[in-house]
């Protein structure tokens, strides 16, 4: 209940996930696992941390989580600063 609570309005997970587990006396471990099932709600990306990990979550359930796209979602930076340059590197 405290991790759903912890989704804002926007669907991310907001705070630290070893702050919560010291909070709910719980493994941080156990606290992952809650996530994941979390992450597995619709709509896609719901209770993701960052846009990184939420367009990961889309990705990975239409199955288009191919390597490229890996490339690409770590280093969104690159994409926001348009340096396609580095991004091709």
């Amino acid at each position: 209940q405290h991790l759903i609570d912890s989704v804002d309005e926007a669907g991310y997970l907001r705070g630290d996930l070893d702050g919560m587990a010291e909070k709910l006396g719980a493994p941080r471990a156990a606290i992952e696992r809650v996530l994941a099932e979390i992450q597995s709600f619709d709509p896609p990306g719901v209770g993701a941390r960052d846009l990184a990990e939420c367009l990961a979550i889309q990705l990975r359930e239409r199955d288009r989580l191919d390597p490229a796209m890996k490339t690409l979602i770590e280093n969104l930076d690159l994409l926001a600063k348009r340096d396609f340059a580095q991004l091709r590197k």
